[in-house]
């Protein structure tokens, strides 16, 4: 299962993004935190594939950028979560 690309759009347009809603569920949910930390690398890996398909396809370079630095933000930002489990010395 995917989430509808008109639910991403809609974040999007309000200035939130999919790792919002990840959030909100694995706190609401109360959800392991490391099917959380599961669903922040799979978000990683997305943004990673689609800056390196922007450069292959000779794309605009800021898009690739901002793609590519996602994809580094995303498990750094879930690592730093007082939540998670992840942290070094903590698992």
């Amino acid at each position: 299962m995917s989430i509808p690309q008109s639910l991403i759009e809609a974040l999007r347009r309000r200035g939130l993004d999919i790792d919002y809603v990840i959030d909100i569920l694995a706190s609401k949910l109360e959800l392991d935190p490391l099917d959380t930390a599961r669903a922040h690398a799979e978000l990683a890996l997305v943004a990673f594939n689609e800056g390196l398909n922007f450069i292959d396809r000779g794309g605009d370079v800021v898009q690739s950028s901002e793609k590519l630095y996602k994809a580094v933000e995303e498990p750094l930002r879930h690592w730093q979560s007082p939540k998670t489990s992840m942290r070094p010395g903590k698992h």
